[in-house]
């Protein structure tokens, strides 16, 4: 009976052990995506302000996100946690949305409409990436996986948009009394996102 009661107790010891391996290695994939994504963001930001303020003789004019490849087949969404696994798959789905916004600017305000979208969601996306890269390690007590080249990535992406933001402020108040009577005060922030790019 003892003996029994002992088997059973390792069996379940090891089980358990597994399953928290699992849990583990699901996270690992998923954090090491996740970063990928946020560093791919990262880069094309980088590229892009690059491009423009070289007048088009150095980085490259990227005109929307990174595709964002298909989830990694080795992840056990039940080990992720139900919550994170949401926000995993919300996140494919504000790519996909945000991919559809940048196409449209492009299309309906050429040659360089999408331009500011670019620039908000390589930023805000890049960014999603990065924070649920940061709830996942933490959960599953990963040392986040996070490179000094990526978190100063973080500080560029948090920065330029920064700056890009204070830019259409700054434009929008030296040109306010000349937008209300030619625009309404969207199209006065549109007019604004189109000539700072």
């Amino acid at each position: 009976m003892l003996a029994t009661l002992l088997n059973q107790g390792i069996t379940q010891w090891r089980d358990w052990i597994g399953r928290r391996e699992n849990a583990k290695l699901s996270a690992m994939y998923a954090v090491t995506f996740l970063l990928d994504y946020f560093e791919q963001c990262a880069t094309r930001r980088g590229d892009k302000d690059t491009f423009i303020s070289s007048d088009g003789h150095a980085g490259v004019d990227w005109g929307g996100l990174p595709d964002l490849d298909a989830y990694p087949e080795d992840i056990d969404w039940k080990r992720i946690g139900l919550d994170l696994t949401e926000r995993m798959f919300a996140f494919r789905v504000r790519i996909k949305s945000a991919g559809t916004f940048i196409a449209d600017q492009y299309d309906f305000n050429p040659p360089d409409g999408g331009d500011g979208s670019v620039f908000e969601y390589l930023t805000s996306e890049g960014l999603e990436a990065l924070s649920i890269a940061r709830a996942i390690s933490k959960r599953h007590g990963l040392r986040l996986l996070v490179s000094e080249e990526e978190l100063s990535s973080e500080g560029f992406l948090i920065e330029t948009e920064a700056e890009r933001v204070e830019r259409i402020r700054a434009w929008i108040e030296s040109n306010a009394q000349k937008l209300p009577a030619i625009h309404g005060p969207v199209d006065g922030v549109e007019v604004a996102l189109r000539a700072l790019g």
